[in-house]
Formats: structure tokens, C-alpha cells, sequence
């Protein structure tokens, strides 16, 4: 794994800043399900709004058809602003049916509308940081500081992993800043 390429704790908080201060809710839900939850390109197209779980003891994202049919549920609890963020999201899409994130054109995005959207989230990072970074490094970036913070088996079941193994890859990616403490 290229730790060059995961977000810092910096980029990410100035990311969500820069996207709630421009009012790019849609922008904002991606990055966050993305770089705060661990999401896939894919699942994330393929979410629906009642997949979004933000309220109750336990809110979750639901990953109905993750990596290899495998549903999940991602928890929401570990990043209180991931959470406001997507409560926020939430608030905004009223009671309408269907795909989480559409296009412009109310159709469910595409992995090619969700790597421009990617792009478009990330504006205030320079360029050379965004040109390097995917919308898979934000999964990357997620299960990095999730496997610094919580029960492995845990972070294994969020991310869909079927291994331990496959999880304890992250614990040996280095911290941005040295810190373990919350999430972002």
C-alpha cells in the first residue's frame, strides 16, 4: 500500500470544511462514505436512502452487495461528524425513493461520475495531492485509522473483508501524525 497516497487527518478535516462552507452536500456525502466510512466506488453508486441509517443507538451505512456479495453494515457511531454530515445529507434528500447520490439527470451515478464527483470534492487540496489521490484511497485512508483505533475484527467487518489478514495490512501503515486519538 502507498501510505503517500492515503489523506491526512489535515486534508480530510479541510476537505469537509471547504464542501459544508461551499454547500456541496452531495460532494460532501460521497467524500465522507468514501475516506469515513471505507466505502467502494461501486458501493457507493449502488447505495440507496434507506441504506442510510443515521439515527437510533447504532446508525449504520448498509452495503447490501459489497466485494464478493458479501452485505455489511458500516458503523457511523465511530466519527461524529462523518455522522452530522451525512444526518445533514439525509435531511436535505426529504423523503425521496431511490439512489442515495444522483446525477444531474436524477439517474443513479456511474464509478466514471463518482471518480469526477471524487475530483470535485477534493478542489481544496493542491493539485498535485489531488491528481494522486482515488476515491479507493479514501477506502484505504478509512480502514488506516479505523484499524489504529478499533477491534481489528471489528474493521475487518466494516470494511467486508472475508480475512483478518487481509484487515491487519493497515495496523503497519504509519500515522499521519503520530496521534491515535480520534478519528479525524
Amino acid at each position: 500500500m502507498d501510505t503517500t497516497r492515503l489523506l491526512t487527518r489535515l486534508e480530510v478535516r479541510r476537505v469537509a470544511a471547504d464542501l459544508r462552507r461551499r454547500h456541496q452536500w452531495r460532494l460532501l456525502a460521497l467524500f465522507r462514505l468514501s475516506a469515513c466510512c471505507g466505502l467502494r466506488a461501486s458501493e457507493i453508486a449502488g447505495l440507496n436512502t434507506d441504506d442510510l441509517r443515521v439515527h437510533g443507538d447504532r446508525p449504520v451505512v448498509v452495503v447490501r452487495s459489497g466485494k464478493g456479495a458479501r452485505p455489511r453494515s458500516v458503523p457511523l457511531w465511530w466519527d461524529r461528524q462523518t455522522l452530522l454530515d451525512l444526518r445533514e445529507w439525509q435531511s436535505r434528500q426529504g423523503t425521496r425513493k431511490g439512489p442515495l447520490l444522483v446525477t444531474h439527470l436524477g439517474t443513479r451515478p456511474t464509478r466514471l461520475s463518482i471518480w469526477r464527483w471524487w475530483r470535485q470534492a477534493l478542489a481544496v487540496l493542491p493539485e498535485e495531492r489531488r491528481s494522486r489521490i482515488r476515491v479507493h484511497d479514501g477506502r484505504h485512508t478509512f480502514a488506516t485509522r479505523a484499524a489504529h483505533k478499533h477491534a481489528l475484527a471489528a474493521v475487518r467487518d466494516a470494511l467486508g473483508h472475508s480475512s483478518i489478514s487481509t484487515t491487519s495490512v493497515y495496523l503497519h501503515a504509519e500515522e499521519d501524525d503520530g496521534k491515535i486519538g480520534s478519528m479525524w
